[in-house]
């Protein structure tokens, strides 16, 4: 068993593999108080097992974890089977090693905890009480007199609140101390925690996705200047030989569960010296304790799972759920009734696995009667205890004593229950929820009044590497949001959001975000700055609340990019669509046939009359309206102003007026409007669940790039309103010049070099700036060059040195962006 102190400050930024995992993840969380007149306590542990369904089977994400070794799985036991006065023994530090960061290595379970002082004259005479451990018996029976004295003297009043006041002033229950603890299991096969050593690496962890040199410089220059915590002391010590080594996963880890153990037990301190918020509530807890004991031992209150100590009383049946393959009448006899295994709302237990699982258990009980410990069937009983005692303390109200009601608002035990969800929010792989958001995944309020923020003790399974986290996402101002989970979609985010004032303008740009319009329309329509847009569209993706994707219109060409990913997302798509039975191979295959676009794949939808569209009409129309296809087509004028928002003419044509020539008449399915808005969502969903991909024009440069004039004619620039792109430019055969003497001479136009076209210089820019490598869509040359899209690619299409290339966007085009 080994100890050390570990100091650190600020957020770390660290992921391990390819599969995101931590080295760590959190076992449970467990608090400890020492008051004058009595020996230090456990006041409070959760959960109560380690198969209570909330560490590594909570969720049913195990499978997510490496298989652990036997020997690992029974020192993740630990926490859980040390008693109360081996806790406190434990994480009961000396005074000088109180307000510091300390880590403790037990077998494979790692320890993280904080002890804070409270108050010089408690510690004066908490010294006095520890320093002689003969004298405990004494000291507590004379500060149990004392308490009796003074309560004696007070019996002749009536009057409960001024003997509860006078209780307030007695030293028999003033804290001493508290100490939070963390309990840690590894995830990943290590020979040993170092405690010191942080910057050696481990073959085991990644060392290509832990950070970067730069990173550790920064968290070792922040440490350095000092911290409020007391835990920027450690870092000046680092040896320079050091610097250049990267942090261990480990550390970083360790050091964000330090982090979030000092901010809350600086607030709890606070409240300790503002209300006796940690004293009155542990007193409740123990309190509930000591009387469910009693009721236990005096059989009046049966356990939670339905027998007692004074419950003899035989089965009012002689057929039991476990008399098939159970153990004999006289066994039973001899060990007791039989007990099942309670089942609350904290825990899954072995009613998880159905009677499989219980007729295992006592199977188990069966073949261990020989084992000198205690048997299995003890165990469970005392661990439905310890869960009963739990579900009271958290199902307790704000406490009401020593006229303190006004002040105490919150449940002490609730809190480090949310404690525990908070550091552990990133162990398992749930879809992103609102809440992450708003933050308030991370935040826990004391007393109901003060919020404390809580670091992750594992990264989000969003973010790749270290690199992406710093960098972020890119996302340009031409892409758009797109949202792949349901239960995050916007309207849901905006419920959740409400209530926030911080996050105003994120309703504002919720409420604007539309898949077929850029970020930089959503900004104008959102009444917001566009880095302000920007900046929140960063915040959502990096927290995989949303996908940056390329603006998805009726112009917009798709194609199959994982073909992989069709079967194991079909019943995902089934479900979103109310029970699709069209084939999703259907579906991918419609939207990319023949590389049509995305309004030709619409039309082809309502109007085609071939053997996929037919069966693909028939199968929405019958699974989302209930109602079967029809024959009976309407007539509808296709005119300037277009059909279901297209526009037929382009922009900047002038309709000549209602002339019958120019009247169209088309046929259309009566719910061709329904039609497209499937269509259409089906295409966004499966672009965000990445099974299809934007088809993209690149420019290419197919000969090398001259200085002098093109063979072909100049032609209309791409930047609207540019005066050079539209005058004429005028060739004369000769031009006068001066020479040395200041006579004048003609010299021929032939040897004279002709002047640079509009042309060719748009095309030496573009060659100068790499758009020309076919690594840069039109789309991002646009943004980044301030041209007109479709004027630029008009433009590329006449030209002769150049050739349009459309392909799926790979990894690095758009100088990055993707």
């Amino acid at each position: 068993m080994t100890a050390g102190s570990n100091n650190g400050t600020g957020d770390a930024s660290g992921s391990i593999n390819d599969m995101h995992l931590s080295p760590f993840r959190v076992l449970g969380i467990a608090l400890v108080v020492d008051q004058l007149g009595k020996e230090a306590r456990m006041a409070f542990r959760y959960p109560t097992s380690l198969n209570s369904g909330t560490t590594s089977d909570r969720g049913g994400d195990n499978h997510h974890y490496p298989t652990m070794k036997s020997s690992s799985s029974s020192s993740n036991e630990l926490f859980f089977t040390l008693s109360s006065r081996q806790m406190a023994k434990l994480f009961r530090p000396k005074h000088a090693l109180c307000g510091q960061p300390m880590t403790l290595s037990v077998g494979g379970t790692v320890f993280c905890f904080r002890a804070v002082l409270m108050g010089d004259s408690s510690v004066e005479s908490s010294s006095n009480h520890h320093s002689n451990s003969n004298n405990n018996e004494a000291t507590t029976a004379a500060a149990a007199s004392s308490s009796a004295s003074v309560t004696s003297s007070n019996s002749n009043n009536t009057n409960n609140n001024t003997a509860t006041n006078n209780n307030l002033h007695t030293n028999s229950d003033q804290l001493v101390l508290f100490s939070v603890i963390v309990a840690l299991a590894p995830q990943i096969d290590i020979s040993s925690i170092p405690i010191s050593g942080w910057y050696e690496g481990n073959d085991n962890e990644n060392q290509a996705d832990l950070l970067n040199q730069s990173l550790h410089r920064f968290y070792s220059s922040a440490s350095v200047g000092g911290s409020s915590d007391g835990m920027g002391s450690h870092s000046s010590h680092i040896p320079v030989s050091q610097e250049n080594h990267r942090a261990s996963a480990s550390f970083l880890a360790i050091r964000r569960v330090q982090l979030s153990l000092a901010r809350l037990c600086r607030v709890l301190e606070r409240e300790e010296k503002r209300c006796r918020y940690i004293s009155i509530q542990t007193n409740h807890f123990f309190r509930i304790r000591a009387e469910l004991q009693k009721k236990w031992e005096a059989g009046v209150v049966v356990p939670p799972n339905g027998a007692g100590a004074g419950n003899t009383k035989p089965p009012s049946s002689p057929k039991s759920e476990f008399s098939g393959k159970g153990p004999s009448a006289a066994e039973r006899s001899k060990k007791g009734a039989a007990h099942h295994r309670r089942g609350n709302s904290f825990s899954h237990g072995i009613l998880g696995g159905g009677d499989a699982s219980v007729k295992e258990h006592r199977r188990k009980d069966s073949t261990s009667s020989t084992n000198p410990h205690p048997t299995p069937s003890a165990e469970l009983l005392e661990e439905d205890k310890e869960q009963e005692i739990l579900e009271q303390i958290l199902a307790s109200g704000p406490q009401k004593e020593d006229g303190a009601d006004r002040q105490q608002h919150g449940n002490l035990g609730r809190e480090l229950v949310h404690v525990f969800h908070a550091l552990s929010r990133n162990d398992h792989d749930f879809p992103p929820s609102p809440s992450v958001l708003s933050g308030r995944d991370g935040v826990v309020y004391v007393n109901r009044h003060i919020a404390v923020a809580m670091e992750a003790v594992s990264q989000p399974k969003t973010l790749s590497s270290a690199q992406q986290k710093l960098n972020s996402v890119i996302v340009r101002p031409y892409h758009t949001l797109i949202f792949p989970i349901a239960n995050a979609s916007p309207s849901q985010l905006l419920q959740a959001l409400q209530s926030s004032g911080f996050t105003v303008p994120l309703q504002q740009l919720l409420l604007m975000v539309r898949p077929s319009k850029p970020l930089m329309d959503i900004a104008v329509d959102a009444n917001l700055k566009l880095s302000v847009t920007m900046e929140l569209a960063n915040y959502m993706v990096s927290h995989g609340a949303c996908v940056a994707s390329t603006v998805l219109t009726r112009a917009s060409r798709l194609a199959c990019k994982r073909v992989d990913r069709i079967q194991e997302l079909a019943l995902d798509f089934s479900q979103t669509f109310d029970d699709w039975s069209v084939s999703l191979f259907l579906i991918v295959n419609f939207l990319t046939n023949n590389g049509r676009t995305l309004g030709e794949s619409m039309k082809a939808l309502t109007t085609g009359d071939d053997v996929v569209s037919a069966s693909l009409r028939a199968g929405i129309l019958s699974a989302m309206f209930h109602e079967d296809d029809t024959d009976e087509y309407i007539f509808v004028e296709n005119n300037d102003e277009g059909v279901n928002g297209v526009v037929v003419n382009g922009p900047g044509y002038v309709s000549p007026g209602p002339s019958e020539d120019l009247k169209q008449h088309q046929l259309l399915h009566p719910r061709s409007e329904e039609l497209d808005e499937v269509l259409y969502s089906m295409a966004i969903w499966l672009l965000s669940h990445q099974v299809l991909a934007h088809v993209q024009d690149y420019l290419v440069l197919h000969s090398s790039v001259s200085s002098g004039n093109s063979s072909h004619p100049p032609t209309t620039a791409p930047l609207a309103g540019s005066p050079d792109a539209t005058m004429p430019t005028k060739t004369t055969p000769a031009a006068a010049t001066t020479n040395a003497d200041g006579k004048a001479s003609r010299v021929d136009a032939s040897t004279a070099e002709p002047p640079m076209t509009f042309d060719d210089s748009l095309l030496k820019e573009l060659h100068e700036s790499d758009c020309l490598n076919g690594n840069a869509s039109i789309v991002a040359i646009s943004w980044r060059l301030g041209l007109d899209e479709g004027r630029l690619r008009a433009w590329a299409a006449r030209h002769d040195k150049l050739r349009i290339v459309s392909r799926v966007a790979a990894t690095g085009d758009d100088w990055g962006a993707v």
